[in-house]
C-alpha cells in the first residue's frame, strides 16, 4: 500500500461512525485485493473479523441506510427508579 492510500485511510477514519468505518475499510481491503483484509487490519488497528463484516455488508447490495448500528437492545439500560424516590434524603 503506497503512503497516499495510508495518509487518505487514516485522515477520513476518524470522522466516520463505526458502521461507516467497517465498510469504508472493507472496500479499501477489497481494492487491496489479496491480503488487502490483513493490510487494513494492521494499519488501523481495527480487526479482520470487522472488516470481514463490512466486506459482507458490501457484498450483500443492501443499503447503508438499512443497516442498523447496534442490535436492538444495545447499550446502556434506562434506569427505571422512580427520581423523585432518589432524592438521597435531602
Amino acid at each position: 500500500m503506497d503512503k497516499q492510500t495510508e495518509d487518505r485511510i487514516l485522515t477520513v477514519l476518524p470522522l466516520l461512525n463505526e458502521k461507516q468505518r467497517r465498510i469504508y475499510l472493507a472496500s479499501e481491503a477489497i481494492a487491496l485485493g489479496r491480503g488487502g483484509i490483513k493490510e487494513i487490519s494492521e494499519l488501523t488497528g481495527v480487526s479482520r473479523p470487522t472488516i470481514m463484516k463490512g466486506k459482507k455488508e458490501i457484498e450483500s447490495g443492501e443499503p447503508l441506510d438499512s443497516i442498523a448500528i447496534r442490535s436492538d437492545g444495545g447499550g446502556r439500560k434506562k434506569n427505571r427508579r422512580n427520581p423523585e424516590r432518589n432524592t438521597g434524603g435531602h
